[in-house]
């Protein structure tokens, strides 16, 4: 992807908004975010700033706007540059994702989508919804994961009046989410690889492998079963009448959680005694993670008021100098600076991210103490690392 912006993008300076510490999928990520963003600058990134908890772990809905509003942000700061907006899709055609998001974002949509009851504002639901509005059949491209995101991104940027210019890169290789071996692999395949212990060499860049085998052998890899007991155990704790308020939890969710937690004895074995056909594993995962941390739908509606440096070359910095002065956002370079540079809403909004990297920590085995990750510094070199590398 990175590849190919570059021969469209020339010059431009590359900035990831990565997701922290828990991905979208509702899982943790398999190697902490400051790895991953070292990763990224290994090939061709300048600067990496985070997407934080709750965003990073929700539905693709919340997950895009939040990203579009952080890339608004910083776009508004430098309002005489052009800003792309870049990301992948499995149809790679972004007329037709730009005409399936305008759509979403229109005022109709909207309303229908508002009268469901929140137990049906699902993916399949707003699928239904959309192919009863539009029986046209571009509701296909809300049948794949990559498409339903990259709708929403378009989604984010009407709805939020983003001035961002929109760029989609066709998913190329095995298809999401299995276990296919191609030259492109899934991530889920590299990850079940890592987990097995098995040489995943051939399955990434050679920069991404050699980042990633010293980490996993200093700390070995993050796994939802390691810290699964740690959710079970306060699941356990809450109250079923008050379950369903949490995000990702009404309609029932959270109190079929709280009952399975109870009857169950491993998290996994919990998520699916609470499985329905309506509900897919990653949204009961998300949800039984928002409950144990006690994320509201209101924590997910708002939009970031902060994001993090996690990595940045010469050029990546330069970029961060003049975002820094006139961003609307917080951008933190250091976690001891929240307290004096963040607005009250902002700082609460990082305390509910230190929180879930605390949680965090007991993905590992053995466990790393709560404050692992606030420790660490964002990786910043005053080279091109993926010249470096080279």
């Amino acid at each position: 992807m990175i590849d190919e912006l570059r021969r469209t993008c020339g010059e431009a300076t590359f900035v990831a908004i990565m997701s922290g510490n828990f991905v979208e999928r509702g899982s943790v990520a398999v190697a902490n975010k400051y790895v991953r963003a070292k990763a990224a600058m290994a090939l061709g990134v300048d600067l990496v700033l985070s997407l934080p908890f709750p965003w990073c772990c929700a539905s693709a809905e919340f997950f895009a706007h939040a990203g579009v509003a952080i890339a608004g942000s910083l776009a508004a700061a430098l309002p005489d540059d052009e800003h792309i907006l870049a990301f992948g899709s499995e149809c790679g055609d972004i007329e037709k994702l730009k005409l399936t998001g305008s759509r979403l974002a229109s005022d109709g949509f909207r309303e229908k989508l508002s009268s469901l009851p929140a137990s049906e504002r699902t993916a399949r639901g707003i699928e239904q919804i959309y192919a009863e509005t539009y029986p046209d059949g571009s509701c296909e491209l809300l049948r794949s994961p990559n498409n339903t995101l990259a709708v929403e991104y378009l989604r984010a940027i009407y709805e939020l009046g983003a001035k961002l210019s929109p760029v989609t890169v066709k998913r190329l290789g095995a298809a999401h989410d299995t276990d296919e071996s191609d030259v492109h692999p899934s991530a889920s395949y590299v990850r079940e690889r890592i987990f097995a212990n098995e040489n995943i060499a051939g399955l990434v860049p050679d920069a991404v492998y050699d980042i990633l085998t010293e980490e996993i052998t200093a700390h070995g890899a993050a796994r939802d079963e390691s810290f699964g007991d740690a959710i079970l155990g306060i699941l356990r704790m809450l109250s079923p009448e008050n379950a369903d308020s949490f995000a990702e939890c009404s309609g029932g969710v959270g109190r079929r959680l709280v009952s399975s937690a109870r009857a169950s004895a491993s998290l996994k074995d919990a998520l699916s005694l609470a499985a329905t056909k309506q509900y897919t594993n990653a949204r009961l995962r998300r949800a039984a993670v928002f409950a144990a941390r006690g994320i509201t739908a209101d924590d997910l509606r708002a939009l970031p008021e902060y994001t993090a440096l996690l990595a940045a070359n010469a050029k990546g910095t330069s970029a961060l100098r003049k975002l820094s002065r006139n961003a609307k956002i917080g951008i933190l370079t250091k976690s001891a600076d929240a307290e004096k540079k963040l607005t009250e809403s902002a700082k609460h909004q990082f305390d509910i991210d230190a929180q879930a990297d605390a949680l965090y920590t007991l993905a590992f085995d053995p466990h790393l103490p709560a404050d692992a990750f606030s420790r660490l510094s964002p990786y910043v070199t005053k080279n091109d690392l993926r010249k470096e590398l080279l």
